[in-house]
């Protein structure tokens, strides 16, 4: 792949200045809307479309840098524009590949895209390091006489762990094995676990008292006053509604008939 020199970077830098603000500044409007990287762009989305054989309407940003078909093109867009916190580490790559050139002009450079380290074996071999790293902390390196020092994600893991062990030998001190069972009058009933939603609602909320009567309306400040609006009784309760309210006198009559 053909990389500019490194001495563009300060064009690049001047350009930016002198370029009208954008409203909103997105990864989306940088790669496809962006009037100052129009021909990037232009270049980017050709090549993407031989590769995918899809237009940029189609793709999202997130998509683009996932997909490994299009990532050679994303590192020349990348290289060429200034996209944010990514464009230092290209202006220092730039920088190194000129220095570089300069020095050993028979060396031909690549830059590739590696989106994992699956089959290549820089990768894999820097992996397993990592992994050996942030193992256990008695783990030799390669002369099999000095310990490898302790990784960061490796000390934090350890914390991690420690304090989870910690907390269940806590909790499990503090609790039975034996399983807890709700004593008979906690239960609750089967008739009316057997009924409706709506029935057993309004079954617990006159057994709380939570009940649409004028008590507990007055009492939230709903009515001005708790009076009975079937029989305009001074208190409408629930003893009132259940035992001497007119209103409902059949209904008494057959529930206390039961009950009797």
């Amino acid at each position: 792949m053909g990389l500019s020199l490194a001495s563009d970077a300060a064009e690049h830098r001047q350009k930016t200045h002198q370029v009208a603000a954008c409203r909103t500044q997105t990864s989306d409007h940088i790669f496809k809307v962006c009037p100052d990287w129009k021909m990037q762009q232009r270049i980017l989305w050709v090549e993407v479309q031989k590769e995918t054989k899809r237009w940029k309407r189609r793709w999202m940003v997130r998509d683009l840098l996932a997909d490994e078909r299009c990532g050679q093109a994303a590192l020349d867009f990348l290289f060429s524009t200034v996209v944010g916190r990514l464009q230092q580490y290209a202006i220092r790559a730039r920088k190194h590949i000129t220095t570089l050139r300069r020095a050993r002009p028979e060396i031909a450079i690549k830059v590739r895209w590696c989106p994992a380290p699956k089959g290549v074996s820089g990768n894999e071999e820097a992996d397993r390091w990592a992994k050996i790293g942030a193992g256990k902390p008695g783990t030799r390196g390669v002369e099999h006489h000095v310990p490898l020092p302790r990784s960061l994600a490796n000390l934090k893991r350890d914390i991690s762990e420690k304090k989870w062990a910690e907390a269940r030998q806590w909790a499990g001190s503090r609790t039975s094995k034996a399983k807890y069972r709700l004593p008979r009058s906690q239960r609750p009933d089967g008739t009316v676990a057997g009924s409706t939603k709506r029935l057993a609602s309004r079954f617990y909320q006159l057994k709380t008292g939570h009940c649409l009567t004028g008590q507990y309306l007055h009492w939230t400040k709903r009515r001005p006053t708790p009076q009975c609006w079937w029989c305009q009784d001074r208190s409408q309760t629930r003893d009132h509604l259940f035992k001497v309210c007119p209103r409902w006198r059949l209904q008494q009559k057959t529930l206390w008939a039961e009950v009797r």
